[in-house]
């Protein structure tokens, strides 16, 4: 990343912290907001920021070939990430050959993006 973008997108990523943290304190402290960072840093994660939102990506190759966008931390204005979500999709399947974008997130985004189906549900217990 050139220090231009690398100092743009370290800016935007400060100023979406807010939307990003508090969709983590539903899945869980998987990072650090400096460990967020370094994968957005080296582009293991894509930074998605919007005026009033944010969503944050990563894409995932299986064995079999299978790519994935995956869409793992996201919060702010509904409205815009709605928007997003057809360009990201673009994005994906143009530019990262994805298959299918997949979302971790509550059931409510069931209802909010359209296109997508429930795949698993999945359980926590803390230990």
């Amino acid at each position: 990343m050139s220090q231009s973008a690398s100092e743009f997108y370290r800016s935007e990523f400060l100023r979406c912290w807010p939307w990003l943290e508090a969709a983590m304190k539903f899945y869980g402290p998987t990072h650090t907001k400096e460990q967020i960072w370094e994968e957005i840093a080296t582009g293991r994660a894509q930074l998605w920021p919007m005026k009033n939102a944010v969503n944050l990506t990563t894409v995932m190759k299986h064995p079999s070939g299978l790519k994935d966008a995956h869409a793992w931390l996201a919060g702010g204005d509904l409205k815009e990430i709605q928007t997003w979500e057809p360009l990201m999709c673009k994005w994906a399947k143009e530019n990262e050959g994805c298959h299918r974008s997949i979302i971790v997130g509550r059931r409510g985004w069931l209802k909010a993006l359209e296109g997508y189906k429930e795949l698993v549900t999945t359980y926590a217990k803390e230990l």
